[in-house]
């Protein structure tokens, strides 16, 4: 009994206050004109036929004392050339103003990650759209074959908080909106080509 009770106390749960879908379905207005289909309340595929991507959107969410953030995060898997497990993020550089884009390795042969980085930070065009986009995280990882790319923006996100009480949505702007769809556009192409 006392087990049980311990198990339900501690078992991981939303925090209070927490919608799902609401936060994801701002978003999904705010993107426009994209074929989107639902898979659950919290997790929808959105595709691009005239560039020909397909990714996947899905809420997370994030608990902090008296607040939560419900955060949205871009899923792109495309095929990859290489063999090879690697696994590195891509961030901003530059303290007040950015100046760049940096690759940092995370897991994987040394080897492998700079030919990538290379490949990568050489790619204008999609450095092009990555410099004004406005990120959190933006991850990417080479397992079985297939590139995964994890990027959450700082739009399309919903701040709660309890004491006061307030629910602000963060829009994503229509020039955010451009750059977001370019790069996914962007990294669709290239990672293929790695």
């Amino acid at each position: 009994m006392i087990r049980s009770l311990r198990e339900r106390l501690l078992a991981p749960r939303a925090p209070a206050g927490y919608r799902p879908g609401v936060t994801l379905g701002h978003l999904l207005r705010n993107l426009g004109q994209l074929q989107v289909q639902r898979m659950d309340s919290a997790a929808a595929v959105i595709h691009d036929p005239a560039l020909g991507w397909l990714a996947e959107v899905r809420e997370c969410v994030e608990a902090h004392l008296l607040m939560h953030v419900v955060t949205c995060e871009f899923l792109l898997s495309v095929p990859a050339l290489q063999q090879g497990e690697v696994r590195l993020e891509l961030r901003h550089t530059g303290a007040l103003r950015r100046t760049g884009v940096t690759c940092v390795q995370r897991a994987g042969d040394k080897a492998d990650f700079a030919r990538i980085r290379q490949h990568l930070l050489g790619d204008q065009a999609l450095l092009a759209a990555l410099m004004p986009l406005d990120f959190k995280r933006l991850t990417l990882e080479c397992r079985n074959c297939r590139w995964q790319l994890a990027l959450e923006h700082m739009g399309g996100s919903e701040v709660v908080n309890r004491m006061p009480a307030f629910r602000r949505y963060i829009q994503i702007s229509p020039q955010q909106r451009a750059h977001l769809l370019s790069c996914l556009a962007r990294f669709s192409e290239s990672l293929q080509r790695i």
